[in-house]
């Protein structure tokens, strides 16, 4: 469990900060990167037992 929430954060934290290159990585960073995110917290709160907060955040992913 704690092993994918840390990949998760390593993940999101190289798409957060893209290395200098092309425009269209950097376009597709910022989005995927605050969806890992969400992705993380919901694993969180599902593992938690927070099933109304992990509907929350499922709404919010399809949302975006």
């Amino acid at each position: 469990m704690v092993g994918v929430l840390i990949g998760l954060a390593v993940y999101v934290g190289r798409l957060w900060f893209p290395e200098r290159g092309r425009s269209s990585e950097r376009v597709m960073a910022y989005p995927s990167a605050v969806t890992m995110m969400m992705l993380g917290l919901w694993f969180f709160l599902i593992r938690s037992g927070d099933l109304a907060g992990g509907a929350f955040i499922s709404l919010l992913v399809i949302g975006a």
